[in-house]
């Protein structure tokens, strides 16, 4: 009698030691709960143990094992007690996580987010992924044990998989768009802000680094302020804007960028910054100086007849660019060695008697309409 006994025993033990993963990762997908599901895996074998006379066919205990692991996981359900931790991580108790070990910690919240994950999937595909990596079982071993077949249970990790990979990539989505900037208003108002005061200086003749200093100074915003700071030193180091701006992307957009580095490559960062101040900057869409000067080179007749030139100069060109704002005007005229001074008093002389709020877009009517009345004057006193 006792050689059945420390026979079955000894064979019970191989059952034990063969399926008791299986069994506690089948009550886990169930449960949701590290703790619950060891409970329910030893009762389970502790039930198996006590009716394993009624196993004929040795091929039939994985079968019969997980009805057992069902039957006492769904005991545990009805009792409606809570788990220690709930599958879906969302009620976890923290309250003595100031006295838990950091590495104990660490694991804890790791594993709350797996849980959190597997609670996305259907039971019947959460049971079959819980089974297939808690241990590295074969598919065939899987199938046997919650009477599937292989086909099935291949599909079902399949299925599974394709939902763990989107619901990875929807939590990323929601992650990124939780920190984008445009998640509010406050990001595009400030950026708005800077650009305009940006704009404001360099039309003023500040230079880059100087108007760097200054809007580092009215930055209120401690993170972009570090951020205009860091350009600034960029450009101290004889890097161009647009390249240390691009360097700050989750502040400055490809577009803001790309207006940046034309506005340098065609010398005209002054445009390139009212356009973008303004909302109106299209990629290339920006006027060249060359193309500024051409467009000026129009009225350079009525500029010299003023001016009383008898010939046409570079310089008036340039003159003419220094009219409409263009800061880079005035580095090219000291370059050529004109005298701007003298050719700034004459000019002021000369829109001292335009209409007062005159733009430069009418200073060519404007120029003809003096120079005709000035004209008639003289025809007059001759």
């Amino acid at each position: 009698m006792r050689q059945p006994i420390r026979e079955r025993h000894q064979a019970f033990t191989a059952l034990l030691s063969e399926f008791q993963d299986m069994a506690f990762g089948s009550a886990y997908a169930l449960l949701g709960d590290y703790h619950s599901a060891e409970d329910a895996a030893q009762d389970a074998f502790v039930v198996a143990w006590q009716n394993l006379g009624q196993i004929r066919d040795a091929r039939a205990f994985p079968g019969w094992l997980r009805q057992i692991v069902a039957s006492q996981c769904h005991r545990r359900l009805r009792r409606k007690q809570p788990p220690t931790v709930p599958f879906d991580g969302r009620a976890v108790t923290v309250a003595d996580s100031a006295d838990e070990p950091q590495e104990h910690l660490l694991r804890r919240i790791e594993s709350e987010n797996i849980r959190a994950v597997l609670n996305g999937l259907p039971e019947k595909e959460r049971q079959v992924t819980v089974l297939f990596y808690i241990a590295d079982y074969a598919q065939a071993e899987i199938a046997a044990f919650t009477g599937l077949s292989v086909v099935a249970v291949r599909k079902r990790l399949a299925a599974a998989r394709r939902r763990l990979k989107e619901r990875i990539l929807l939590e990323m989505q929601e992650v990124l768009r939780a920190v984008r900037p445009s998640h509010d208003g406050t990001f595009a108002t400030r950026v708005a802000a800077f650009t305009k005061l940006f704009s404001a200086l360099i039309n003023e003749g500040v230079s880059l680094t100087r108007s760097f200093d200054q809007l580092a100074d009215q930055e209120g915003d401690l993170e972009f302020r570090a951020v205009v700071e860091e350009i600034n030193q960029e450009l101290q180091a004889g890097n161009c804007l647009s390249r240390a701006m691009a360097k700050h992307p989750r502040f400055f957009s490809e577009t803001y960028i790309q207006a940046i580095r034309e506005g340098e490559i065609k010398g005209v960062l002054e445009i390139a910054l009212d356009q973008l101040a303004s909302g109106t900057y299209t990629s290339g869409a920006i006027p060249s100086a060359s193309r500024q000067a051409g467009i000026v080179w129009e009225n350079m007749q009525i500029l010299v007849s003023l001016t009383g030139h008898a010939h046409t100069e570079p310089e008036h060109a340039l003159l003419a660019l220094l009219m409409s704002g263009s800061n880079q005007a005035v580095d090219y005229l000291k370059t050529a060695g004109v005298n701007t001074w003298n050719l700034k008093q004459e000019m002021q002389q000369r829109l001292a008697k335009l209409p007062k709020g005159q733009s430069w877009q009418g200073l060519s009517e404007s120029l003809k309409e003096v120079h005709q009345k000035e004209a008639a004057a003289a025809k007059e006193n001759n």
